[in-house]
């Protein structure tokens, strides 16, 4: 008979594969998190990321990105599960929104602030967003890298098996932005007032 610890590795070997595969996925927001001690690497996905309030001015970007947190996926239903229901509450708190505010956009990386809402608590986070040209001349392509610290937005760490879930969650959002068409010509010249450009997720 499979004993907990034996039954525990082959579930880590099982999960590393499949999280290979979703982590491969066309999914415009990924998460990771690193177990401790055993250093295992729960990858996660979810694959509608929503828009609202987009602006320009002065050569810089804002706008707000929500995530429904129902859709969030780690390749074991039983895993995602448990992490809806006992640790991000979903029913109670059914997205999480990260708001850019005046983030540069030009060739390359941008240091930017940001502002998460996750669990029913708003903390400001730093990021960084890589800028790269999309397939028309208008698109702007937005790579954003940022780390949250779960007891910052009050939820309850993760354990299981003896294994704890570390603190810090690494979080990527990909997303693409219209250039408004006043710029599209020069986009080099700033503009002296705000515009509204398309976001396409």
């Amino acid at each position: 008979m499979m004993n907990t610890r034996t039954f525990f590795l082959v579930l880590m070997n099982v999960t590393f594969l499949i999280c290979r595969v979703s982590a491969a996925a066309d999914a415009p927001v990924r998460f990771l998190a690193l177990g401790k001690p055993s250093a295992i690497r729960i990858q996660g996905t979810a694959k509608t990321l929503e828009s609202e309030k987009p602006a320009w001015k002065d050569g810089k970007f804002s706008g707000t990105y929500h995530v429904l947190l129902n859709e969030l996926e780690t390749g074991i239903s039983m895993r995602d599960r448990h992490m809806k229901e006992k640790y991000l509450e979903v029913e109670k708190f059914p997205k999480a929104d990260l708001m850019l505010s005046d983030c540069p956009v030009k060739l390359g990386e941008s240091k930017c602030e940001g502002q998460v809402t996750l669990h029913g608590v708003t903390q400001k986070v730093p990021l960084n967003v890589a800028w790269s040209r999309g397939s028309s001349s208008d698109e702007w392509l937005a790579h954003s890298r940022f780390i949250l610290k779960l007891s910052e937005f009050g939820i309850k760490i993760p354990t299981f098996a003896n294994i704890t879930v570390a603190e810090d969650v690494t979080v990527e959002v990909d997303s693409s932005v219209k250039e408004p068409k006043a710029l599209v010509s020069d986009s080099a010249k700033t503009p002296s007032s705000p515009t509204q450009p398309q976001l396409k997720n």
